[in-house]
């Protein structure tokens, strides 16, 4: 079980690491408006 929480975290990380990027990228002048 805990492997597999700790894969399931990992690849979570991964995933919202490149949403980032590709959100990032979409909206780099409109970036951290909907954060702030």
């Amino acid at each position: 079980m805990a492997n597999r929480r700790t894969w399931k975290l990992c690849h979570r990380q991964k995933r919202s690491r490149a949403l980032t990027r590709v959100f990032a990228r979409a909206t780099e002048d409109g970036y951290g408006k909907e954060e702030g």
